[in-house]
């Protein structure tokens, strides 16, 4: 009984060194085409902007599956220009 509660000690005082923040993440979503009518809008730094509707061939069977593409801003080009995230393109803005 002793060593178990040395261990219970043990695992508050790890709670208690970590930080806890309260924080909220929010996504921006749409389709791309009300995506397609804010050509001036630039999304900040690391904000994710999600299309719901975009589509992606995934199998050798022409069979289309509807996968949300991902863009990240960077806080400078318009979001109509930036890549989605798996092209390749968008590792530099990481």
């Amino acid at each position: 009984m002793i060593a178990e509660t040395h261990k219970n000690k043990r695992e508050r005082n790890k709670i208690n060194e970590m930080a806890i923040i309260n924080t909220r993440l929010c996504l921006r979503r749409d389709t791309t085409a009300n995506w397609n009518l804010k050509r001036d809008f630039i999304p900040l730094s690391g904000e994710v902007c999600i299309y719901t509707d975009y589509k992606r061939k995934v199998n050798s069977d022409e069979t289309v599956t509807l996968i949300p593409g991902i863009k990240i801003g960077d806080g400078k080009a318009y979001l109509i220009d930036l890549p989605f995230v798996g092209t390749g393109d968008v590792d530099e803005l990481l």
